[in-house]
């Protein structure tokens, strides 16, 4: 049973209630055990690992250390493989800190702060079948001389914005073998007083856009390029917004809460006036602010919230239940299938979409480093800490 456990102590410094335990379930199966076991992986024969996720057979000794069956037959790691899970390798380095991470299928973007130019910086274009390397990454780039906003990834490419003080933000479509930034042909359609936008998905068509101050989302159409108002939030201040390429998720700023709607609602002609279906944190006095938001496939949504003694804690809401889902200091965070991702100072969490699960305990290590900003694609995990080093793992 021992392997079936990762003791999380390393996570203590991360921890406002000390060091707890993880328990290992891997995507599709579970760790090696003897015949019987009702992990989902039993042993026919010495040196034989049979899976019973579909994978199939394999001649492996011990599918949670095994690089090439990891976790289950068949599925391979580029790094380690400890507790039948991948561990990240480190893909390289850039000159500068990094301040936000979006990836594709292809493409991991980075976008780097400049030490001379104020809120300007680098986007990098790294090739998702990189080699790691110590040292520089390999990768494209263009000099980004406006403000870096938000970035969001889609098939089609990267969409970020520019705040521009004063004057109408702009977004950027960035794409091309050259790797070139190219603003939109139509200006966003904002109010006095919305400079900037707050967050951005991107689904490979269309650009989901949230503006704070008129608590709207826009939507920049991919077959048009026009920009269309198409959500009306009745809390104010829209702040962070993700997607699951069916569902759209949102989170308000201050009071704190969280909603979501239908692509279809979204993308329709008549703009949806909606109400936030999760109060976030009532009755508290430090008056905790969401700042980001991720979205499972099974429409569930999580939210990291803050609050003025800059604790935070993550918040997972199905429209039935409302928990606080961790024991941790969540730094990065994101979403994919009924998977979570969690990066805090001590390393990058996997846990199952659970919201009933309000000490991670179905949460498993997959680094020890610290990952500020997460991307998730369908073959890896990529993560950046804050001073401009990348990694990656195979999910």
């Amino acid at each position: 049973m021992a392997s079936r456990v990762a003791l999380a102590c390393a996570l203590l410094a991360a921890s406002s209630s000390g060091c707890f335990i993880l328990f290992h379930d891997p995507e599709g199966s579970g760790g090696a055990t003897s015949t019987g076991s009702s992990s989902g992986v039993t042993t026919a024969s010495p040196g034989v690992a049979v899976s019973s996720s579909g994978s199939g057979s394999c001649n492996s000794p011990d599918l949670t250390t095994d690089k090439a069956n990891c976790g289950s037959c068949n599925h391979a790691c580029e790094g380690d493989c400890a507790h039948g899970v991948c561990q990240a390798v480190l893909v390289g380095s850039f000159p500068a800190s990094v301040a936000l991470l979006a990836a594709n299928e292809t493409h991991v973007f980075v976008a780097t702060l400049s030490s001379t130019m104020p809120g300007g910086g680098t986007l990098y274009r790294v090739r998702a079948d990189v080699a790691p390397r110590p040292g520089p990454v390999i990768a494209d780039q263009t000099e980004v001389t406006d403000a870096l906003g938000a970035l969001a990834a889609g098939a089609g490419g990267l969409a970020y914005y520019a705040p521009q003080g004063v004057m109408t933000p702009k977004l950027l479509l960035c794409s091309g073998v050259a790797f070139s930034c190219t603003p939109t042909a139509e200006a966003p359609p904002v109010t006095a007083g919305d400079q900037h936008f707050s967050g951005l998905y991107f689904d490979g068509s269309n650009v989901f856009a949230a503006l704070p101050m008129a608590s709207t989302i826009l939507r920049l159409d991919g077959a048009t390029g026009h920009w269309l108002t198409e959500l009306h939030l009745k809390q104010p201040q829209a702040h962070a917004i993700d997607g699951n390429g069916t569902i759209l998720g949102w989170s308000t700023y201050q009071p704190p809460c969280a909603g979501t709607a239908t692509i279809a609602e979204a993308t329709n002609s008549t703009p949806e006036d909606l109400m936030c279906q999760f109060p976030l944190a009532t009755n508290n006095p430090n008056a905790p602010v969401a700042t980001t938001t991720a979205i499972t496939s099974d429409g569930t949504l999580y939210t990291v919230l803050e609050d003025k003694n800059s604790t935070r804690a993550i918040y997972a809401n199905d429209k039935l239940t409302f928990t606080n889902y961790s024991s941790f200091r969540p730094y990065g965070l994101d979403a994919h299938g009924n998977n979570v991702f969690v990066g805090t100072g001590a390393g990058l969490l996997r846990c199952d979409s659970n919201p009933n699960d309000t000490m991670g305990n179905t949460c498993v290590e997959i680094a020890k480093q610290t990952a500020e900003h997460i991307a998730v694609t369908n073959q890896y995990v990529w993560f950046a800490d804050d001073v401009g080093t990348l990694y990656r793992a195979t999910r």
